[in-house]
């Protein structure tokens, strides 16, 4: 059986766009691999960090920590009563399955933050990609010093308010398709295609749904196992196919936008 060698060597662009992206991804693989390897004794330290507050209170008690020293006399803390911190260790779990939410909704934003400069260092090097209907006034034309970058930040800011479909239409536009439809086993193909469409729908839920799937997650997901009121938990299996998608399909696309457009 033959080991994949990006096991062992993993792909760092020339270009600042993959570099940051390279940096928050990996940062993100070590803070799973972490805290999902230490579960056990991180759950042990704060149910033992509790359990010595009680036996030293002789009623109520907090724990906590000081977040910012304002004066020798004033200061700024993270504060957990004694009542709060019931609440986690009694359901323990529920704190694990906010920190996955909260790793997948930044793992959405890190590989949209890719995409968006991405596009700049393309549109930066072939102005061409930048023909829209878009409009500026004349105000913007008189005040600006350089146009392009004018230019360039109407796109970005429009591209940055839009979907999944936008990213993808755009990125077509510049014969950069994010996910090629060809060029891959069709396995894998089909799971950076399910997984790709996921980051956008699963994010827009946990975000602005409280996790709990409506009727706009399932008509972006067609053929999803989910109903209209189910909640959707992440967890670790959940995040570690997102993260190996968004990694692969960040690395594939900079590779080729590297060729054709002579980034560096």
């Amino acid at each position: 059986m033959s080991i994949n060698p990006s096991l062992y060597d993993g792909y760092i662009g020339p270009n600042s766009a993959h570099m940051a992206f390279k940096r928050e991804i990996v940062n993100a693989k070590v803070l799973l691999f972490q805290i999902y390897g230490n579960r056990q004794q991180l759950k042990a330290s704060f149910q033992e960090k509790i359990s010595d507050a009680r036996k030293k209170a002789l009623g109520s008690f907090t724990v906590g920590m000081v977040t910012e020293v304002l004066s020798q006399t004033q200061f700024r803390a993270l504060n957990i009563p004694h009542n709060e911190a019931d609440l986690v260790v009694a359901e323990y779990d529920s704190l694990e399955t906010q920190f996955y939410a909260l790793m997948y909704i930044d793992l959405q934003r890190i590989l949209e933050s890719f995409l968006l400069d991405l596009y700049a260092e393309v549109a930066r090097k072939d102005q061409r990609v930048l023909m829209s209907n878009k409009t500026v006034t004349f105000e913007e034309v008189l005040k600006t010093n350089n146009m392009l970058e004018l230019l360039l930040e109407k796109q970005i800011t429009a591209l940055s308010r839009s979907d999944r479909d936008g990213f993808e239409k755009e990125f077509q536009n510049m014969s950069l398709p994010i996910v090629p439809l060809d060029g891959r086993p069709e396995d894998e193909q089909a799971f950076l295609v399910e997984e790709f469409s996921l980051l956008w729908a699963v994010r827009n839920v946990l975000q602005h749904n409280h996790g709990i799937v409506n009727a706009v997650f399932l008509k972006k997901i067609r053929g999803s196992n989910y109903k209209v009121g189910d909640r959707l938990a992440i967890d670790v299996p959940k995040l570690g196919r997102a993260l190996a998608a968004a990694e692969s399909i960040g690395d594939d696309l900079n590779r080729r936008a590297v060729v054709k457009y002579a980034l560096a």
